[in-house]
């Protein structure tokens, strides 16, 4: 893989696509590409780090100190750089579309490289890692049980 090649030493290693996009669109492409309903996002005058951060914490899995940083690289643009100055570029070929229904897939199947929870500082012993050899796991088991009564509602 690109990222895992160390044949590179310390150099950048940018990969991108053939578009490019701004944060809003793509979210809007992954709310398509997963089949959830269309979002609101709301512009705000100015950005607040600290409070967004904690707020995109409550609503997801992301841990307080990931959300930060990727609140924080908001006001950045992250455009590769083609031609970078000791630097390998990974020109990726897929729209983004594509390379959002090729990752959703692989989470489907259980084949996810990284995770935002490998940032936590606390670590589960037992989680999967991967690196962890086929046959050590990677199911998700599901134990779904419904049991029946005939008695009325006022007698439960």
């Amino acid at each position: 893989m690109f990222l895992q090649d160390n044949s590179y030493g310390n150099q950048i290693r940018e990969i991108g696509g053939p578009e490019v996009v701004s944060y809003r669109e793509m979210m809007h492409a992954y709310t398509k590409v997963a089949g959830l309903r269309r979002r609101v996002i709301l512009p705000v005058p100015v950005l607040t780090p600290r409070l967004s951060s904690h707020w995109v914490n409550l609503v997801s899995p992301l841990p307080f100190t990931l959300a930060r940083a990727l609140i924080d690289s908001l006001t950045t643009d992250v455009v590769v750089q083609h031609g970078t100055r000791n630097g390998q570029v990974l020109k990726n070929e897929d729209s983004l579309d594509s390379a959002i229904g090729k990752a959703l897939a692989r989470i489907q199947e259980l084949e996810i490289p990284t995770r935002w929870s490998d940032t936590s500082s606390f670590k589960d012993p037992a989680r999967p890692e991967p690196t962890d050899p086929v046959w050590s796991g990677g199911k998700i088991l599901v134990d779904r049980r419904e049991a029946f009564s005939h008695a009325s509602e006022q007698s439960l």
